[in-house]
């Protein structure tokens, strides 16, 4: 994985402040702007604190808040991501706002909405751009992006999710809790104890330390 390729791509779909980024990892801006635009490297150093900031720990998709991001027409920094990232195959599944169909006109104005969730991701992509709203962007999918699946295995109205207005609305602004994007995907959120020992020992976490916080938890239980 090239980590600055990551860094940008990331940068890209989220649409980070450059200035507030290099602020909360203590880089210089000018430093990080030239980095990002690949007129110079980025310390090692500095890289796991940028990628945490953007929402990657450990190699992984932070997996405490829904991701939102932003892809117009030109899908790379999106493969980037995919590439790096997309550590097993993800289901994807359009969203719509209720309706009275396809072609209803609230409908039409609204920009293509994606949910992209498995047990490593909740991912939300707003499609942005004039050429995305025009029809001539490649579509994000299957075909286009590695590691991802059609909910229900194929594309289509009845595979959609369709969501009242009030959320569409909020879910276009990337304001929606991981519970609430579960319960509208039936996400898949079960962890197997491999799954679990995996994800410890990627995060450097030793076995005396879980144990020590499920004897912790079972202690605040009993009181």
């Amino acid at each position: 994985m090239d980590t600055l390729q990551l860094i940008q791509a990331l940068v890209e779909v989220k649409k980070a402040n450059v200035s507030a980024l290099a602020r909360d990892v203590g880089y210089e801006r000018a430093n990080l702007g030239a980095a990002l635009a690949g007129r110079r490297n980025l310390p090692d150093a500095i890289c796991p604190a940028l990628l945490k900031e953007l929402g990657v720990e450990h190699g992984h998709l932070a997996l405490d808040r829904v991701h939102f991001w932003k892809v117009g027409s030109d899908l790379r920094p999106l493969l980037v991501i995919a590439r790096a990232l997309f550590v097993e195959e993800l289901e994807i599944a359009g969203i719509w706002r209720e309706g009275g169909g396809v072609w209803d006109p609230t409908r039409l104005l609204d920009r293509s909405l994606y949910a992209i969730y498995g047990r490593w991701a909740r991912i939300l992509i707003l499609r942005s751009g004039l050429v995305t709203a025009l029809g001539g962007a490649t579509p994000i999918g299957p075909d286009s992006v590695p590691n991802l699946q059609w909910r229900g295995g194929s594309v289509g109205a009845s595979t959609m999710i369709k969501l009242p207005a009030g959320a569409f609305d909020r879910w276009q602004k990337g304001e929606v809790t991981p519970d609430e994007f579960d319960r509208v995907l039936r996400k898949k959120t079960r962890y197997s104890w491999e799954d679990v020992r995996s994800l410890a020992e990627e995060c450097g976490i030793v076995s005396d330390a879980v144990a020590a916080w499920i004897l912790s938890q079972e202690k605040k239980r009993s009181y």
